[in-house]
């Protein structure tokens, strides 16, 4: 799934372009918290039309929230995308 969602995004961001990444991360950012919280990510899986159960939705945030805050920030975000 994690190949998946980061092709899938940089498809929409031209390959990876830092301006993009933001307005896409905002998008995502449905209550303009700054951070993607869980729901937030599982809405992202489905509007890329990514077809997952929600179980497996929550190791994918794992993933993306290095810092274990419980929220992926912007940061996090990018360094999934560049990596």
């Amino acid at each position: 799934m994690c190949k998946e969602v980061k092709a899938r995004i940089l498809n929409f961001t031209r390959g990876g372009e830092d301006v993009l990444i933001k307005k896409v991360f905002g998008d995502f950012d449905i209550n303009n918290s700054g951070a993607l919280t869980i729901d937030e990510v599982t809405s992202m899986v489905a509007k890329l039309q990514i077809s997952v159960e929600r179980k497996y939705v929550r190791p994918f945030f794992k993933v993306l929230d290095k810092d274990n805050s419980g929220s992926v920030e912007f940061n996090e975000f990018e360094e999934f995308l560049k990596a």
